[in-house]
């Protein structure tokens, strides 16, 4: 591959959507102008209080909530309590995680209990999600995906995670992952997330028993809050984006369940990070929960905001239009760049979900927009990176995980000269909550076509280099 490279720094640890929904900025901005002076909070939660037609807030819930109560069919009564929160997704898990850090600390103290909250998350996942739960007291235990099979998760390796807990002496109260999930971008379905459900309400029976024993031999209130069973978390920040007519399931959905969980949505992956403007769906008692907190920090979230998830997610003929075009781009653009990506990497023959027809796009791309001969392209895409390897087959999302281990056994130093003399910048696998020996690392695909080229020619200039070192070392140490 070409080793003359533009001077742009690829910051691969950044998820930016590849394209801005401007349709929906223009609309929110341009509303919020008449009413940015007005207060939009109200003094307590109820579906009726937030869907008051005269308040931004009311004009904003009406649509939202018939758009989940579509969404979710079999949880209607719950997807008509949608909340909006400042600061996206996480803000919406920040409120989460406080709210279960307030049932443990109030047990703890009122009853004179020493509960350690733990929270299971199955990895790779997003650090900062990592670092947020143990600023409030959680243990982080991983669920560690069989990485090898394209990141399954195993009912054995969530009941191992549990055991562990218990070992610890920890009491798991959540359970947080993302679905669709990233980085690996596969789609929970309804038999994964049935599996799932079985295996909290066996633990959530144990936990109850224990609280009732509890209860009678110190005379106490029986601890009876979200934090008393695992509260799961739904993070659905990619719903939508997947590329096939699959879709995922939520634990908000199954009726025992409901009540135990929440699903966090935001407008962040479909183009609208700036705008911090999140979602939290589930039962009344937890919205309201939700509510009380971000009453005491911000009070609503931006006017714009709230204009952006009522336009976006109404169902009227134009905003659902504008909505589904701009998704069908989005998992156009993905799709075929994670595929080019990885073929460039892997070497053609090691994607059998391309098609025929994919196959002469990729070359199409490599002439057209790289100037490569027709016999170069095909050359690239037959060899492949050696020492690379992507091990993902996402389902959704715009993410691939990239193994790097055949490179050297020093991932920091692998990763800091990759970004000194190449531009690329990786996050370290500890970050995505894997070992270092693992040596894989996260790559977004939310980019053009040509930009995609480009990185795999970087990455093949390095990994040339440093399996030449290796080869050159190798030799050395024989004579």
């Amino acid at each position: 591959m070409r080793q003359v490279f533009a001077h742009k720094h690829m910051d691969l640890t950044v998820g930016d959507p590849l394209l801005p929904l401007k349709g929906v900025a223009d609309y929110a901005f341009r509303e919020a102008q008449q009413e940015l002076n007005v207060y939009q909070h109200v003094g307590s939660y109820s579906s009726q209080a937030f869907s008051a037609p005269d308040t931004v807030l009311g004009r904003m819930h009406v649509p939202v909530a018939a758009y989940f109560s579509r969404r979710f069919p079999t949880a209607q009564i719950f997807a008509n309590n949608v909340f909006p929160v400042e600061g996206g997704a996480t803000g919406a898990f920040n409120l989460v995680l406080q709210m279960l850090a307030q049932d443990v600390d109030a047990e703890n103290r009122n009853n004179k209990r020493c509960i350690k909250p733990a929270i299971l998350m199955p990895v790779p996942t997003f650090g900062l999600f990592k670092q947020a739960a143990g600023s409030y007291g959680f243990t982080v235990i991983k669920v560690a995906r069989n990485l090898d099979e394209g990141g399954m998760l195993s009912a054995e390796a969530v009941n191992q995670a549990i055991q562990k807990a218990h070992q610890s002496g920890l009491r798991v109260v959540s359970y947080y992952d993302s679905n669709p999930q990233a980085p690996m971008g596969l789609v929970r379905q309804w038999d994964e997330t049935r599996q799932l459900a079985g295996i909290f309400r066996k633990i959530n029976e144990t936990y109850a028993t224990e609280d009732l024993d509890f209860s009678a031999r110190r005379q106490t209130p029986v601890f009876s809050g979200p934090a008393s069973r695992i509260f799961c978390i739904d993070d659905m920040v990619y719903d939508g984006l997947e590329y096939t007519s699959v879709r995922p399931a939520s634990f908000i959905e199954m009726q025992d369940m409901a009540q135990n969980a929440v699903a966090l949505f935001s407008l962040s992956k479909i183009g609208l990070v700036g705008l911090r403007a999140g979602l939290a769906v589930g039962h009344e008692n937890i919205i309201c929960r939700l509510h009380e907190l971000q009453m005491r920090s911000c009070y609503f979230p931006s006017t714009p905001a709230l204009h952006a998830l009522q336009y976006y997610f109404s169902n009227e003929d134009v905003s659902a239009e504008l909505r589904e075009k701009h998704l069908d781009k989005l998992r156009e653009a993905y799709y075929f760049a994670g595929l080019l990506l990885k073929a460039l990497v892997n070497g053609l023959q090691n994607v059998p979900e391309a098609t025929t027809a994919e196959h002469a796009r990729m070359r199409h791309v490599l002439v057209q927009q790289r100037k490569y001969t027709q016999k170069e392209a095909d050359a690239l895409l037959a060899n492949g990176i050696p020492g690379l390897k992507i091990i993902t087959m996402p389902q959704a999302g715009f993410y691939h995980m990239l193994d790097f281990s055949a490179l050297g056994t020093n991932e920091k130093e692998i990763l800091q000269e990759l970004e000194t003399n190449y531009g690329i910048k990786l996050g370290l696998s500890r970050w995505y909550g894997l070992t270092p020996e693992t040596r894989v690392s996260r790559v977004h695909c939310a980019m053009e076509r040509r930009e995609i080229v480009e990185l795999a020619e970087r990455l093949a200039a390095f990994a040339g280099k440093r399996m030449q070192m290796s080869i050159s070392l190798r030799r050395q140490q024989h004579r």
